[in-house]
């Protein structure tokens, strides 16, 4: 293991010197154990997005790769991508720049009615089309289904290309043969991105794949370096911490998700101190969850209207094993990087935030170890 018969780095510099040494010298291959030996999940192109989200979700994943038709690995599907078409669906094609939804900004719920005629997406603007997914009603499905089915509908896709291959392409797959260094997987995924895969199969329906490796992964194989590390946290924390507030609207939550192109966020109250923090885990529970149909299919309940804070104690009842977690991983600023690995490592979560008398001044993620080392 990385942490035998060594003292720990006394600065940041040997830290990363250590570390990287330790990944470059050992492959791939030597942790596939360790890893996860679970079969990939690989979906194909063809899928519709609405059920490319609905696969993610009901497997516990946050992203997979996804194929196309000559069974190469196109991209990857990741949750977050819902945020994205949830709030700029009526964005150009040309890729403007558009203000983010300003809390309040969205008109109040209206009687649920009927569907008017046909609306041209293309016409509308982020706010009237975020405005038009909250009051209005989609029969059969609920309004929170409509927010996926308008992933269809979005001008960028035309009909002929309404599948998985446009949301996939935004974001690329790396793949490493199994005798790849660690450190080669690792830059890989400091870059953002969440999974890598490691070829080696002769299995057309995995694209090849012999298993998806995932940041949090790679992070239990580097944890005993990690929890020897005594250096404090605020070396590795990101600053500033972006933050909603509990009265905030979902919309206006996953508007900053999709803007920013973060995974959490730290949700605060009126003073500013921590009380609840939301991520994709929150979105695969919420595309995850919902009743189904006399059909077999999901109808999931809308939330368009809900304050964040509502939404999360919402969808986190829906999971009896969230309800004994705390709601909120957080560390002082004076606390090591060790004991926030160890936080990381027994809690499961992807982020801790860090703070000064309850409110948050930094936060620290696998995405962030990463960088820092790599």
């Amino acid at each position: 293991p990385p942490h035998s018969n060594r003292m720990a780095p006394k600065t940041v510099a040997e830290f990363q010197t250590e570390l990287r040494k330790f990944c470059t010298e050992h492959k791939v291959s030597e942790f596939l154990e360790q890893l996860g030996t679970r079969d990939p999940v690989v979906l194909s192109e063809a899928m519709s997005p609405i059920n490319g989200f609905q696969a993610l979700a009901d497997s516990d994943l946050r992203a997979c790769p996804v194929r196309g038709e000559d069974n190469e690995i196109i991209g990857t599907l990741d949750l977050r991508d819902i945020c994205k078409f949830m709030v700029e669906g009526g964005a150009s094609p040309k890729g403007e720049e558009h203000d983010i939804p300003k809390k309040g900004s969205l008109p109040p719920m209206e009687e649920e009615k009927e569907l008017d005629e046909p609306v041209d997406l293309e016409t509308l603007t982020v706010n009237e089309e975020a405005a038009l997914a909250s009051t209005r009603t989609r029969t059969p499905t609920s309004r929170r289904n409509a927010v996926l089915e308008n992933i269809t509908k979005h001008p960028w896709m035309t009909e002929s290309s309404a599948s998985l291959r446009y949301l996939a392409k935004m974001r690329p797959f790396k793949c490493f043969p199994p005798d790849a260094s660690l450190k080669d997987v690792a830059e890989a995924l400091a870059q953002g991105s969440h999974i890598v895969g490691i070829s080696g199969s002769a299995n057309k329906e995995t694209a090849g794949l012999s298993t998806v490796v995932s940041q949090k992964q790679l992070f239990t194989v580097l944890t005993p370096f990690l929890k020897t590390v005594q250096l404090p946290v605020t070396e590795f924390m990101t600053t500033p911490v972006i933050t909603v507030t509990c009265n905030s609207l979902v919309l206006d939550a996953f508007s900053i998700i999709a803007g920013k192109g973060v995974s959490g966020l730290a949700v605060v109250d009126e003073d500013g101190q921590i009380v609840h923090n939301t991520s994709s885990q929150d979105i695969k529970m919420w595309v995850g969850g919902g009743e189904e149909t006399p059909e077999g299919k999901k109808q999931i309940e809308d939330v368009s209207t809900l304050e964040i804070e509502d939404f999360l104690v919402k969808v986190r009842a829906s999971r009896p094993t969230m309800k004994d977690r705390a709601p909120v991983c957080s560390a002082h600023k004076d606390d090591s990087a060790a004991h926030v690995a160890s936080m990381l490592e027994k809690t499961g979560y992807h982020h801790v935030w860090i703070v000064e008398n309850k409110i948050p001044v930094g936060v620290i993620s696998f995405t962030d170890l990463f960088k820092k080392i790599f």
